[in-house]
């Protein structure tokens, strides 16, 4: 009975330890079961970490692409910006010129006229300033050049110096021949006597010319820039007029006007027209008698 009590002590004895055996390694496994989790873990999060700082920094690309392409845009269509005067062509002829040849001492008023004119004329000089007509016709000239292709207009000078050897008729052929759609003649006006003043505007009449529809934009433009030029210098009016015996008018075959801005022999009005912010009134009423006249030209071509 002893004997058979032992065996069975010894056999509970071997199974307990047997239990143990296996069960350390099991433990041992899950451990490096965890372990290799955490790893693909870490480098799960890693990788989603780095697609999200690749998709933001594509979205900023994007972004600045998009913003750049916006400016660029923009910067486009700014350039594209229309003008008030775009596709006008404007011919500026500041009048008179210093002669440096011998040139024609006449020739005819009109196309067939047996009638003789002087080709060329020297002009006025200011009473007080002793500047000559030909120097203010210039000056005036070129910040009126500048004003109106600030505009968009695209603009022609008879002359951008103070010589000039182009008689009447050649003036006139010059602008003929230029493709502009309007002429604007400067002058300065002169008298003997010194209370002489005012702006006066001078257009083409119909001795000579058949052209009614080009006297009908002369007189426009005329009607424009004469409306200008007085309400933006304040200046008295010495009216309209419509010309018959300007050499100028009578070959032109292209609206034209022409302007003359004041009495150089009037003290007041020399010395106004001869500075620098008087001049830039008369360029300011200029230019919106001009965009004006486009207007009226524009309005009629879509009729």
């Amino acid at each position: 009975m002893k004997k058979i009590v032992g065996i069975l002590l010894l056999s509970i004895l071997l199974t307990s330890f047997t239990g143990c055996s296996y069960g350390s390694p099991q433990t041992h496994t899950g451990q490096a079961v965890s372990v290799s989790t955490n790893i693909e873990t870490v480098v799960a999060e890693r990788k989603s970490a780095m697609t999200d700082e690749n998709k933001a920094a594509s979205n900023t690309i994007k972004e600045m692409a998009v913003k750049n392409s916006s400016d660029k845009d923009k910067g486009e269509a700014k350039a594209r910006e229309t003008k008030p005067l775009d596709g006008l062509t404007v011919c500026i002829d500041p009048g008179h010129g210093i002669l440096t040849k011998k040139v024609k001492k006449t020739e005819p008023l009109a196309p067939g006229s047996k009638v003789m004119k002087a080709a060329t004329a020297s002009g006025t000089t200011g009473v007080v300033t002793k500047v000559t007509e030909e120097s203010l016709n210039l000056t005036v000239s070129l910040k009126l050049k500048k004003a109106l292709a600030d505009k968009g207009a695209n603009v022609i000078m008879v002359r951008e110096t103070h010589t000039c050897n182009m008689t009447n008729v050649e003036r006139t052929d010059f602008w003929n021949k230029s493709g502009a759609d309007l002429t604007i003649r400067i002058h300065a006006n002169g008298s003997e006597s010194k209370k002489a003043s005012g702006v006066l505007m001078m257009v083409p009449g119909d001795k000579y010319i058949k052209d009614k529809d080009m006297l009908l934009k002369s007189a426009k433009a005329g009607e424009y820039i004469m409306e200008g030029v007085l309400k933006n210098t304040k200046a008295k009016s010495a009216g309209t007029v419509k010309s018959t015996d300007l050499t100028g008018f009578n070959w032109s075959k292209i609206p034209v006007m022409l302007l003359e801005m004041g009495f150089m022999t009037n003290p007041e009005e020399d010395r106004l027209l001869n500075s620098d912010s008087y001049q830039n009134k008369i360029v300011t009423g200029i230019t919106e008698g001009v965009e004006k006249y486009n207007s009226y030209i524009n309005s009629g071509k879509k009729k």
